[in-house]
């Protein structure tokens, strides 16, 4: 088992300090999502709440990741 899928199942697990490694691992891939999306947002709310919705994206994306379908974490979380 790799690392990222060791800190996945930590986090299913309920492991706080496993999650903020993989946050910080995937720390580049939730800047550009949020940035994306702040930028095709005409009213533009503030770059930190895309960053919150970002986070909470990639915490479900941790929770629902099933490794058996054979698609790398890194393009599941994108999706």
């Amino acid at each position: 088992m790799d690392e990222i899928l060791y800190h996945i199942n930590r986090v299913k697990a309920g492991d706080d300090v496993a999650f903020e490694h993989l946050l910080s691992k995937y720390n580049a891939l939730i800047i550009s999502m949020a940035k994306k999306y702040s930028d095709m947002c005409a009213t533009s709310p503030q770059l930190d709440d895309f960053l919150q919705e970002a986070k909470l994206a990639f915490y479900h994306s941790v929770l629902s990741y099933d490794e058996k379908t054979g698609v790398t974490f890194g393009a599941y979380a994108t999706v």
